[in-house]
């Protein structure tokens, strides 16, 4: 079963801050994080790989303070449009990614060495 896991150490903005965005921002952002997702993940696997066709996806999203989040504000818009502009999924549609889970954490109290980002992981789903 393939998988991937990928640890980006920026959180995209809230889909609230994205879409109040200027149109030409929005590219320019959503071209940004699509970039930085190919990054990290060219120092992960390299250029050899076949796209997910069929998956399961796991965004943690590691927050560097305890205010609370709206989950419907990091669906992850601008982290699928990266994946699949960085062809690591074929597509971001419902028949390519069969399953979503989103988790959400903050930093215990008194943590020192907390690292703040947004960990994905693919799971490859043939069902």
């Amino acid at each position: 079963m393939k998988q991937l896991s990928l640890f980006l150490f920026e959180i995209p903005i809230s889909l609230n801050k994205y879409l109040n965005l200027h149109w030409a921002k929005k590219n320019e952002y959503k071209k940004y994080y699509a970039q930085l997702i190919w990054a990290t993940f060219l120092q992960v696997k390299g250029k050899n790989w076949k796209p997910f066709e069929k998956c399961e996806v796991i965004l943690r999203y590691y927050f560097p303070t305890k205010a609370i989040h709206d989950f419907d504000n990091y669906s992850g818009k601008v982290v699928f449009d990266g994946l699949k502009q960085a062809c690591i999924l074929i597509d971001d549609n419902s028949k390519v990614v069969k399953k979503l889970t989103i988790e959400f954490y903050s930093p215990p109290i008194r943590e020192k060495s907390w690292t703040s980002g947004l960990q994905i992981e693919i799971i490859e789903n043939n069902t």
